[in-house]
Protein backbone atom coordinates (compact mmCIF):
# COMPACT_ATOMS: atom_id res chain seq x y z
CA UNK A 1 0.00 0.00 0.00
CA UNK A 2 1.14 3.87 -0.49
CA UNK A 3 1.02 5.19 2.76
CA UNK A 4 1.19 8.75 1.75
CA UNK A 5 -1.73 8.14 -0.24
CA UNK A 6 -3.53 6.36 2.10
CA UNK A 7 -2.44 9.46 4.66
CA UNK A 8 -4.45 11.77 1.96
CA UNK A 9 -7.46 9.76 1.55
CA UNK A 10 -8.12 9.36 5.49
CA UNK A 11 -7.47 12.77 5.74
CA UNK A 12 -10.05 14.20 3.33
CA UNK A 13 -12.79 11.36 4.19
CA UNK A 14 -12.72 12.12 7.18
CA UNK A 15 -12.72 15.60 6.80
CA UNK A 16 -15.50 15.36 4.48
CA UNK A 17 -17.45 12.63 7.07
CA UNK A 18 -16.89 15.38 9.83
CA UNK A 19 -18.28 18.56 7.63
CA UNK A 20 -21.06 16.29 6.18
CA UNK A 21 -22.36 14.95 9.59
CA UNK A 22 -22.70 18.24 11.06
CA UNK A 23 -24.35 19.87 7.89
CA UNK A 24 -27.07 17.11 8.03
CA UNK A 25 -27.60 17.66 11.59
CA UNK A 26 -27.92 21.36 11.08
CA UNK A 27 -24.57 22.46 12.96
CA UNK A 28 -22.05 24.57 12.11
CA UNK A 29 -18.81 23.10 13.01
CA UNK A 30 -18.19 26.05 15.52
CA UNK A 31 -21.58 24.44 17.06
CA UNK A 32 -19.95 20.37 18.12
CA UNK A 33 -18.90 20.26 21.15
CA UNK A 34 -16.87 16.99 20.77
CA UNK A 35 -15.65 14.70 17.75
CA UNK A 36 -15.08 11.21 18.16
CA UNK A 37 -13.14 10.16 15.53
CA UNK A 38 -11.26 6.99 14.35
CA UNK A 39 -7.63 6.85 15.79
CA UNK A 40 -5.17 5.21 12.95
CA UNK A 41 -2.31 6.99 14.36
CA UNK A 42 -2.01 10.66 16.03
CA UNK A 43 -0.56 12.07 13.12
CA UNK A 44 -4.10 11.69 10.96
CA UNK A 45 -5.89 12.84 14.16
CA UNK A 46 -3.31 16.11 14.44
CA UNK A 47 -3.86 16.89 10.86
CA UNK A 48 -7.41 16.74 10.89
CA UNK A 49 -8.24 18.62 13.60
CA UNK A 50 -5.35 21.61 12.23
CA UNK A 51 -7.15 21.25 8.57
CA UNK A 52 -10.85 21.94 10.08
CA UNK A 53 -9.35 24.51 12.27
CA UNK A 54 -11.42 23.55 15.41
CA UNK A 55 -10.25 23.86 19.05
CA UNK A 56 -8.11 21.33 20.65
CA UNK A 57 -10.30 20.72 23.70
CA UNK A 58 -12.76 19.53 21.36
CA UNK A 59 -11.04 16.79 20.09
CA UNK A 60 -11.87 13.38 21.99
CA UNK A 61 -8.65 11.11 21.85
CA UNK A 62 -6.82 8.12 23.71
CA UNK A 63 -4.42 6.85 21.59
CA UNK A 64 -1.54 7.77 23.49
CA UNK A 65 -3.65 5.25 26.15
CA UNK A 66 -5.06 2.64 23.79
CA UNK A 67 -2.88 2.81 19.75
CA UNK A 68 -5.04 1.84 17.39
CA UNK A 69 -7.12 -0.29 18.32
CA UNK A 70 -9.03 -0.39 14.75
CA UNK A 71 -12.85 -1.06 14.59
CA UNK A 72 -13.22 -0.81 18.12
CA UNK A 73 -11.54 2.69 18.41
CA UNK A 74 -14.42 5.27 18.38
CA UNK A 75 -16.39 3.15 20.90
CA UNK A 76 -13.45 2.90 22.81
CA UNK A 77 -12.95 6.35 22.97
CA UNK A 78 -16.95 7.30 23.63
CA UNK A 79 -16.41 4.89 26.80
CA UNK A 80 -13.73 6.63 28.03
CA UNK A 81 -14.68 10.47 27.38
CA UNK A 82 -17.80 8.95 28.64
CA UNK A 83 -15.87 7.95 32.01
CA UNK A 84 -13.41 10.82 32.16
CA UNK A 85 -16.33 13.47 32.03
CA UNK A 86 -15.65 15.33 29.08
CA UNK A 87 -18.88 13.80 27.16
CA UNK A 88 -21.86 15.13 29.01
CA UNK A 89 -25.43 14.97 28.17
CA UNK A 90 -27.14 17.14 25.63
CA UNK A 91 -23.23 17.41 23.62
CA UNK A 92 -23.28 17.78 20.05
CA UNK A 93 -21.09 14.97 18.80
CA UNK A 94 -19.81 13.88 15.34
CA UNK A 95 -18.29 10.32 15.28
CA UNK A 96 -16.22 9.28 11.84
CA UNK A 97 -14.29 6.55 10.90
CA UNK A 98 -11.85 5.80 7.76
CA UNK A 99 -10.26 2.06 8.17
CA UNK A 100 -9.72 -1.32 6.09
CA UNK A 101 -10.44 -1.61 1.90
CA UNK A 102 -10.36 2.17 2.60
CA UNK A 103 -14.47 2.58 3.86
CA UNK A 104 -15.12 5.39 5.86
CA UNK A 105 -18.75 7.14 7.21
CA UNK A 106 -19.65 9.57 9.74
CA UNK A 107 -22.52 10.72 11.84
CA UNK A 108 -23.86 12.81 14.34
CA UNK A 109 -25.75 12.50 17.49
CA UNK A 110 -26.44 14.33 20.63
CA UNK A 111 -24.98 12.51 23.76
CA UNK A 112 -27.81 11.06 26.07
CA UNK A 113 -27.98 11.13 30.08
CA UNK A 114 -27.12 7.22 30.12
CA UNK A 115 -28.97 5.36 33.41
CA UNK A 116 -26.78 5.03 36.57
CA UNK A 117 -24.04 2.65 35.77
CA UNK A 118 -24.65 2.72 32.08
Amino acid sequence: MDGREVFKQALGRMSTAVQESAARAGWPLAEVDRFALHQANARISGALARSLALPEHKWLSNIEQVGNTCGASVPLLLDHANAAGALRPGHRTVLAAFGAGLAWAGTSTVWPRLASGA
